[in-house]
């Protein structure tokens, strides 16, 4: 092959040299050699052709190569380069390949025919000059502005209903990436192919790479449904991160550095020579676990590392999807035990509900309060799994975000809130009884509904305010916003002003028992302390919530301990104040009791009624052996046989 095109080359110096001069008038492109092949002298405005070469086996040779002379007299060659291009596109005998080729250098020509046709940019102000990226045609742009057009349709991989970009930066400079300093457009959601489009960004560029599975890191698994999101997510952050990159002052330390860049999926500051740089892998993808590190090392050169197989910088994300199964069968497993927990919760507290309500001795205002606290957990456990079954269980409802996933978040947040001001009502009951009213039974409860009931509509609905105002993602489901603490923050006041009170009711029932050893006062002392209990298991969840520990396993122990504590509390709750309450198990001992006397009587009672039908039965059937055959003459003591059964029922109840 070298030698055909040597021996070629040697041919087409020695005819430029001997053919004789041009001698038609008008403009024309000089005769010359391209590396390949050997062109004439051709008048301006026109296109040479001739064969394609026979060097290669993907070339056809039967198919023509062209060349454009332009209407200036020079051969065509591209703007930012005064490299010479000849059209080799049909030689080749893939026929899609070829046929991009075609395309794309006619979309070329036209883009450099408008470019010159079209008049100066006329409006005040900087702007980007026009210009041809090698795809697209882009026209004049105001400075700190988006350019937007369709996709190249010549593009077989490329979807022409999507959209690329550009941007033109406030000195009126189309944007240049910070590792190649070319100007770049992002072509990221031409891609119809997901890894394609995915990597886009990063290609373009000449410079970054997000490798596939097959160069080291595992390519996400996206799909179709799902596409849309991951588009708009990586678009957002790829916009983020030029404007943070323009924004941020200057490196400005004296040692080696590694320069911000974006590497197509995340965006990297500057970073001292031979560090790692890390932070939390991308939520784009459903297998990637973003509170898994990304990493990317800058060397002790000041540059990126780049991966030995394709020598372009590489940012690590295996660990994004390493442990991707193991955390789904976690999170299935978490997600049953949460299922789970709220049904039992819910058993647990309509069988409490129930014996409160039947057993009337049991009726009290402190009963009530149990009563109303119960109900808030039956109903909390019953949002709860509708919620999760409905909502975060099911993407597509997710995606689709509508209103009612909102207003179920805001009842579930409002009887969350119910739980625990109902909790602090029980702190008040017990407080104003012991401590202020000294064993006094009756207080006005109305003010109780008031505070359980009433109150956690406030921080509710002060948190829906401000979600929908500040932070409305998709059904209000991530926890990544300080917005929480609206209802988070009076949970925990409750939580600590109840702890008080029982404290205080502790000190003075020991004061009191010490000195007057009233059983009233022991009575007491139980309800406080299954309270006592109560209010730090069901606040440690607040306090410890922010402490996840980074060790892999250490944190799934940490979420294992996390649900049992959230999901299983209603189960907590009744058995502490219901199923572990001696006034309850002595009426329930009462009742077994008296419903075992009332069995065993019953039992008594049918078996001497069967014992005494027997026995009346064998006296009926006496008289047919020991009386005359004609029972309608004979008489048992002045009665007949029939009368002497009634007799003998009769006499028979005598020893039941």
């Amino acid at each position: 092959m070298e030698k055909m095109i040597l021996e070629n080359e040697k041919k087409c110096s020695e005819k430029i040299k001997q053919d004789p001069p041009y001698n038609k008038s008008g403009l024309h492109c000089s005769r010359n050699w391209d590396g390949w092949l050997c062109w004439e002298d051709t008048a301006a405005g026109t296109h040479a052709s001739q064969n394609c070469p026979n060097y290669f086996g993907d070339f056809d040779p039967t198919e023509k190569v062209t060349k454009f002379c332009a209407e200036d007299g020079r051969w065509f060659h591209r703007p930012e380069s005064s490299i010479i291009r000849t059209n080799y596109t049909l030689c080749t005998t893939n026929h899609e390949k070829r046929l991009r080729k075609l395309k794309m250098l006619e979309y070329e020509y036209k883009c450099l025919r408008k470019i010159n046709r079209d008049p100066p940019y006329n409006k005040s102000g900087l702007h980007c000059s026009r210009n041809w990226d090698g795809w697209l045609c882009w026209d004049d742009t105001p400075a700190g502005t988006y350019a937007s057009q369709n996709c190249p349709d010549y593009m077989f991989d490329f979807d022409h209903t999507e959209k690329a970009n550009k941007y033109c930066g406030e000195d009126g400079q189309w944007f240049h990436h910070p590792e190649s300093n070319k100007t770049w457009t992002n072509d990221t959601l031409c891609a119809v192919n997901t890894k394609d489009r995915l990597k886009a960004a990063a290609q373009l560029s000449g410079e970054t790479e997000i490798l596939t599975a097959e160069e080291a890191t595992v390519g996400p698994m996206v799909n179709p449904e799902e596409q849309e999101v991951v588009r708009k997510k990586i678009l957002d952050s790829q916009y983020n991160c030029i404007e943070r990159m323009r924004r941020d002052t200057p490196y400005n330390k004296s040692a080696q550095h590694c320069s911000r860049n974006w590497d197509g999926w995340l965006c990297w500051g500057d970073s001292p020579a031979a560090t790692y740089a890390s932070q939390n892998c991308p939520n784009y993808f459903v297998d990637f676990d973003p509170t898994e590190k990304a990493t990317k090392y800058c060397g002790e050169d000041g540059q990126w590392f780049r991966h030995p197989d394709t020598n372009r910088t590489w940012s690590n994300y295996t660990l994004c999807n390493e442990n991707t199964n193991a955390k789904l069968k976690s999170a299935y497993i978490l997600f049953y035990m949460a299922i789970v927990g709220h049904a039992l919760s819910i058993a647990s507290l309509l069988i409490s509900l129930s014996i409160f309500f039947y057993f009337r001795s049991l009726s009290c205002q402190r009963i009530t309060l149990h009563k109303n606290l119960f109900c808030s957990y039956v109903f909390n456990s019953a949002l709860t799994i509708i919620s999760l079954v409905a909502v975060v269980n099911n993407p597509e409802v997710v995606a689709r975000n509508p209103v009612g996933c909102k207003v179920l978040h805001f009842f579930h947040m409002y009887m969350l809130g119910c739980n625990y001001f109902w909790m602090l009502c029980e702190g008040i009951y017990l407080h104003t009884l012991i401590v202020v009213a000294v064993f006094a039974e009756e207080q006005h409860l109305h003010w109780y509904y008031l505070l359980g009931w009433g109150f956690p509509l406030v921080p509710a609905s002060i948190h829906a305010v401000a979600r929908k105002k500040y932070f409305d993602d998709n059904c209000w489901m991530s926890v990544e916003t300080h917005l929480l603490y609206a209802v988070h923050g009076p949970i925990v006041a409750a939580l600590l002003v109840n702890l008080f009170f029982l404290l205080n009711i502790i000190r003075v029932l020991v004061t009191k028992l010490r000195d007057t050893h009233r059983a009233e006062s022991n009575m007491y002392m139980k309800a406080v302390r299954a309270t006592l209990i109560l209010v730090p298991l069901l606040g440690i969840q607040f306090v410890i919530f922010p402490w996840r520990p980074e060790n892999r396993l250490a944190g799934e122990v940490y979420e294992y301990i996390m649900h049992i504590l959230m999901h299983y509390q209603g189960l907590l709750v009744a058995t502490i104040f219901c199923f572990f309450n001696g006034e309850v198990q002595a009426a329930l001992k009462r009742q077994w009791m008296q419903y075992k006397t009332q069995w065993g009587q019953r039992r008594k009672d049918h078996c001497s009624m069967r014992s005494t039908s027997y026995t009346a039965t064998s006296i009926t059937e006496v008289p047919a052996f020991m009386y005359h055959h004609d029972s309608n003459s004979e008489n048992l003591n002045g009665r007949t046989t029939e009368d002497s059964e009634l007799v003998a029922l009769k006499s028979g109840e005598t020893y039941a």
